[in-house]
């Protein structure tokens, strides 16, 4: 009961609301919501059945387009750190954990829902985080297209967190 109320508020507050294709509708933008175990653990195991290693530049590629995506639902006209903290916050609302900078150059993700989910489905070992390393380089090169992103260590390849190796640093 206090969901629905909640919900009912969202929606009378900010023009929110779903549909029967399992979008969300946020004012003028439109957000597929498709849980993490199907889209991150399936459609990953499935790409690699049909496109082998293929299969995560084309989830990289998809994830570059969809952080360019963000950024057009973020106040671009603010610093660059600033901007990259705002995509931080949001990843951390879809799902994404706190997401931080260790350093200039590496990026910490604890928790990926495509890491946790690929665990929970498969037993092989490997680093699953393609689409959000192009999540996140698609948003750094609106900012600076020299920046490229690496992923180093991921939850699904036995360690603790995902970690991400930026070229370029964030303070420009």
């Amino acid at each position: 009961m206090v969901k629905e109320r909640r919900f009912e508020a969202l929606q009378q507050e900010q023009d929110f609301h779903g549909d029967e294709n399992g979008d969300i509708i946020l004012g003028p933008q439109r957000f597929n919501i498709m849980g993490a175990e199907y889209f991150m653990g399936e459609i990953l195991s499935t790409l690699s059945d049909i496109y082998g290693q293929g299969a995560g530049g084309i989830l990289r590629k998809t994830g570059n387009t969809y952080g360019h995506d963000l950024l057009e639902v973020l106040d671009t006209d603010q610093k660059p750190q600033q901007v990259i903290g705002d995509l931080f916050g949001l990843l951390a609302f879809l799902g994404y954990s706190d997401i931080t900078v260790e350093d200039e150059t590496t990026i910490i993700v604890p928790s990926s829902p495509t890491a946790v989910a690929y665990t929970r489905t498969n037993e092989e070992q490997r680093k699953t985080c393609y689409f959000l390393s192009g999540i996140l380089e698609g948003a750094v090169q609106l900012i600076d297209e020299d920046y490229d992103i690496e992923e180093t260590h991921c939850r699904a390849d036995g360690d603790d967190h995902c970690r991400f190796s930026l070229a370029g640093t964030l303070d420009n």
